[in-house]
């Protein structure tokens, strides 16, 4: 029987346990290793727990995936199995909506998925609109900081620092070339 994974990504690079920032919808493998071996596949809840059948609850969300299974071993290990060694690791990646607004061909909510790059999102939104500012694309952070990005230099020398991953809670916005605003602004009004 061939089975056919509908959750099916593709990476660029291998996940970095330290850097990779687990959240709402990631699916968890649970190994709880004692006399008798348990395994669990999990998902983290919207409310950002980890619910563990016959522990309970563990709060993940935000934490590195090493930062969780420290957390969720030191849980278990205070609340049922004393001398359990625990293994966590990450079995799918999560997605979640981003907004992208301005000079796109479809400003709008896209679904992004928590390894997508800058152009990913823009080629999902329809890409750039031909009048898009590509050097002033500005992403706004959830914790308040606003990161420029240039996809024009991006596609001049690979750097990745103007085509950062993309994070949850990201607002994007893509300016109009400045000569063109105002007729765009009449044109949309």
């Amino acid at each position: 029987k061939i089975i056919k994974l509908v959750d099916s990504f593709v990476i660029e690079a291998e996940v970095d346990p330290e850097a990779y920032i687990l959240g709402p919808g990631d699916k968890i493998g649970l190994s709880i290793i004692t006399s008798d071996n348990i395994a669990y596949i999990l998902n983290i809840t919207p409310t950002g727990d980890l619910w563990i059948p016959d522990v309970g609850l563990v709060h993940i969300s935000g934490m590195n995936i090493e930062k969780a299974q420290s957390e969720v071993a030191r849980y278990i290990q205070e609340n049922r199995y004393k001398a359990a060694n625990i293994l966590l690791v990450l079995l799918n990646i999560r997605h979640f909506k981003v907004q992208i607004m301005g000079a796109v061909m479809t400003p709008d909510m896209v679904i992004a998925s928590s390894l997508d790059r800058l152009s990913d999102v823009i080629k999902k939104s329809g890409g750039l609109h031909k009048l898009a500012n590509e050097d002033l694309i500005m992403i706004s952070r959830k914790n308040h900081e606003d990161i420029k990005c240039s996809l024009r230099l991006y596609r001049l020398d690979g750097n990745l620092i103007n085509n950062p991953v993309i994070q949850e809670g990201d607002v994007i916005f893509v300016p109009y070339i400045e000569n063109y605003r105002l007729d765009v602004e009449e044109s949309l009004t």
